[in-house]
């Protein structure tokens, strides 16, 4: 957006097309700007706060790079770390739009949106419909089930962090940011799953004098993997 100041630009993503056999396939990975992450805790994206503008700003390229990229048949991945909670916007009170408005329909001048998931996934036209990938957490019965849980409501402090903990994922951040979405003519062999990282996920200052027992964390995410048949 040029009217943004430089450390207020929505983020750019990466696109790749793959041509295998006689199908075309393309995949586009994105960081969106953050902050405001869940529908249940004040995260709407029409809520007050610097961060909200560049939020409502990334929803129009989305859509449009869903709308233009299927229009030939191509099949499609979207994916990565989208700093929103899609499940909770699916579950989360009140309209997709400030003024009640279709996602589908061309938004009406002043509308906000409150649910990024909703508006670039309208169904319309239909050839872009994606539709996200289930998200499972392979540690023991109690992170299965915090995981689960994650979907349909925010996860309190002790949740978070024992989810987050080396016994369970290892990630700061273990679930609700990440998604990968498929367009109807890509099969998931399966659901997504949030990979362990165990102690790859916390900084560690070492006490070396020359440093060489340092660990710094790969991510503060968990990477989410998915089998896909093209």
């Amino acid at each position: 957006m040029p009217s943004n100041p430089a450390d207020k630009q929505p983020r750019p993503g990466l696109s790749l097309t793959l041509k295998i056999d006689d199908a075309v396939v393309r995949i586009l990975s994105q960081h969106l700007k953050s902050s405001r992450v869940s529908a249940f805790e004040n995260g709407k994206l029409a809520g007050g706060g610097k961060h909200c503008p560049i939020l409502q700003q990334q929803i129009d390229p989305l859509e449009s790079w869903i709308e233009r990229e299927t229009a030939d048949g191509a099949k499609i991945v979207l994916l990565g770390d989208f700093n929103r909670n899609f499940w909770h916007e699916l579950r989360g009170p009140g309209p997709v739009r400030t003024d009640f408005g279709s996602p589908a329909a061309a938004r009406s001048s002043g509308a906000l949106s409150n649910s990024l998931f909703e508006e670039i996934v309208d169904g319309m036209p239909p050839a872009s419909a994606l539709r996200m990938l289930e998200e499972h957490c392979d540690t023991n019965e109690a992170g299965t089930l915090l995981c689960g849980l994650s979907e349909i409501r925010p996860l309190d402090d002790a949740e978070r962090s024992l989810l987050a903990s080396q016994n369970y994922l290892g990630c700061r951040n273990a679930v609700g940011l990440d998604h990968i979405l498929v367009g109807s003519a890509i099969e998931e062999l399966g659901p997504a799953q949030h990979v362990i990282i165990k102690n790859f996920g916390d900084n560690a200052s070492g006490s070396a004098v020359d440093g060489s027992d340092q660990l710094l964390a790969i991510s503060d995410h968990c990477p989410l993997i998915a089998k896909l048949k093209l």
